[in-house]
């Protein structure tokens, strides 16, 4: 995690109002939570989408207004529905 991500969540509710500007541009990382076989965690997806929204707004955050929105995990995954 470094300093130069611009991070919604690190913000109080005051701060919003001073730095959000209609300008403003979000990325929010989306990952799913589901099997992957033995060798992966459940959260891979998640990791991944997080790691390169990161990357993204790391790169380009101060200079176009690049925002990172907190991670969200969704998962709707029938063909998974076998696995324990």
């Amino acid at each position: 995690m470094s300093d130069s991500i611009l991070r919604l969540g690190n913000l109080r509710g005051p701060d919003v109002a001073n730095k959000i500007t209609s300008r403003s541009i979000f990325v929010q990382p989306l990952g799913a939570i589901e099997q992957h076989g033995p060798h992966l965690p459940l959260n891979t997806d998640e990791v991944v989408a997080t790691a390169v929204a990161e990357a993204t707004v790391a790169r380009v955050g101060e200079k176009l207004d690049v925002w990172l929105l907190p991670t969200l995990t969704y998962t709707k995954s029938n063909e998974h529905a076998w696995a324990p």
